[in-house]
């Protein structure tokens, strides 16, 4: 037996906490144990302490000799791809809104066909014949996907619905909205759809009123804050789950306070279903004062009751463009991976055909071949955590070896101490 390659030994002022990596795995350590647990030899920690000795085997801090970790992490990675499919649906690349971060042109021009939505009916049809498959996941995208509601969205997902339930397949599907078009009228229609669990609603918020308002406003230039919050807690109130994504700038943070007032007045029980996500405005560099300001706003949403995700946690996370069962199906029937680039022809990576065959091209193969990581990333002590970094940035990065990261010892240590802090913060979600 040996100690697993992805342990890591954390010490505070009063304890020591281990973490395996590979099984996300956190044990805080007795400080006479210690000495022991680095004995080099795991035969010496059985001989002297026979139950700790256990403890670490069960918990997967020691494995079998010829346990290959780095191929078994992959291994368990591919078998995730088998029972699950999720499909993400830009039903148009139009937009309502004209915010000023947004990398998408919104061409009026770009409303799926009937063509479209019949090979993805067709895909559909094929996945959810296949008796492995256990879940199906769709998510509309875009642009704004709710312009599209009643030509597209709602009789497409109703489809589906009736056809997972026929098969014995559970369904889910979620929104990436601006949620200016998620009136009651929509939702009593959702409602009414057969899905097997809660639906979910990413909606963003630029601000308060006066700051969102000028961000985030219609072609008209009508603002949109105050039809956002009345279709926001209508949702809540349906037992439907809402991420409510605060987008953050240096100029704005500090009036975020006025939308935890605006919200303080959604009853406990909706509460339940609401979860506040903080985003930093990509194009908006990052400043030490600015983190502070967020970190004391995330603090008081928490104070007040309201689940909250740290801006600064390091999660163990899967990039959905890094998996075989994952698909990004746009309005002209172009395929896609990545969701965070421009859906042009130069970054599609292939087409869905009449009889709903996904027709990947030499770019989509290319990812494939790389999205495990190259040697070193597959010999690195941090892989299950990082693998590398998503694919997308590998593909553009081209490199053949080295770490995409460029990541050094001490930059690893404090990735898995963050991780370690973000799995002991209780307010995690």
């Amino acid at each position: 037996m040996k100690k697993s390659k992805y342990n890591f030994l954390l010490n505070t002022n009063t304890q020591t906490v281990i973490y395996n990596i590979y099984n996300d795995e956190l044990a805080l350590i007795d400080p006479m144990l210690v000495n022991l647990y680095k004995a080099d030899n795991c035969s010496e920690i059985e001989k002297q302490h026979p139950e700790f000795y256990t403890f670490l085997v069960d918990k997967g801090f020691i494995v079998e000799d010829n346990m290959d970790e780095s191929l078994r992490q992959r291994m368990d990675w591919r078998k995730e791809d088998e029972n699950d499919f999720s499909i993400t649906i830009n039903p148009t690349l139009n937009c309502n809104m004209r915010c000023w971060y947004c990398y998408e042109d919104h061409d009026k021009n770009t409303v799926m066909s009937e063509d479209v939505v019949s090979s993805i009916k067709e895909l559909i049809n094929k996945k959810t014949m296949d008796e492995a498959l256990d879940n199906l996941y769709i998510c509309f995208f875009g642009g704004e996907p709710l312009l599209t509601f009643n030509k597209i969205i709602y009789p497409l997902s109703q489809w589906a619905c009736n056809l997972c339930e026929e098969r014995g397949k559970k369904i889910s599907i979620s929104f990436v909205t601006n949620a200016y078009l998620l009136s009651e009228a929509v939702i009593n229609k959702l409602d009414t759809l057969k899905v097997d669990s809660p639906m979910e609603f990413q909606i963003t918020l630029d601000s308060n009123q006066r700051y969102h308002d000028v961000v985030r406003h219609t072609q008209s230039g009508k603002g949109s804050y105050s039809s956002i919050l009345q279709n926001l807690k209508e949702t809540l109130k349906r037992e439907m789950y809402v991420s409510l994504r605060l987008n953050y700038t240096k100029s704005n943070i500090h009036s975020f306070i006025d939308v935890l007032s605006d919200l303080k007045e959604i009853s406990k029980t909706d509460l339940k279903y609401l979860t506040i996500d903080m985003h930093r405005v990509w194009q908006d560099s990052q400043d030490d004062r600015t983190e502070k300001q967020v970190q004391k706003l995330r603090d008081l949403f928490i104070k007040d009751g309201f689940r909250v995700r740290n801006a600064f946690a390091v999660e163990k996370y899967r990039c959905y463009a890094d998996r075989q069962n994952s698909v990004v199906i746009n309005y002209n029937g172009d395929l896609f991976r990545c969701t965070a680039r421009d859906f042009t022809n130069k970054n599609r990576e292939g087409m869905i055909d009449k009889s709903g065959n996904l027709l990947w091209n030499e770019k989509s193969q290319k990812r494939d071949s790389i999205k495990y990581g190259n040697e070193f990333c597959m010999d690195c002590d941090i892989y299950p955590l990082c693998h590398g970094t998503c694919s997308q940035n590998k593909l553009e990065s081209n490199l053949v070896n080295g770490c995409y990261c460029h990541l050094q010892e001490k930059d690893k240590k404090e990735i898995v101490e963050k991780r370690i802090k973000t799995l002991l913060d209780t307010n995690i979600v």
